[in-house]
């Protein structure tokens, strides 16, 4: 297998807040949350980037065929890599 390295500018939670403000989304928090035990049969993911799209804007609110319960945790794509298997 073909080993794959990427480099990935570390973010700023201030810079995402100040992101999120200029798209008009100021109604969002952006906050860190729990790290989740991982199960049999799942793998946890150490994301490293998570774009915000225009789908992710129309799902929160509410003009993307569904309104998600709130809080919620937005993003239909990220990037990492894996950092546990579940036994």
């Amino acid at each position: 297998m073909k080993k794959i390295e990427a480099v990935i500018k570390p973010f700023k939670l201030d810079e995402v807040r100040e992101s999120l403000t200029a798209l008009g989304c100021s109604g969002l928090t952006v906050t860190d949350v729990p790290i989740p035990e991982v199960r049999p049969g799942q793998v946890r993911i150490r994301v490293a980037a998570v774009p915000v799209h225009a789908s992710d804007l129309h799902t929160i609110r509410g003009r993307y065929g569904f309104t998600p319960e709130f809080p919620t945790v937005p993003g239909i794509e990220s990037v990492g890599v894996i950092d546990e298997l579940g036994s």
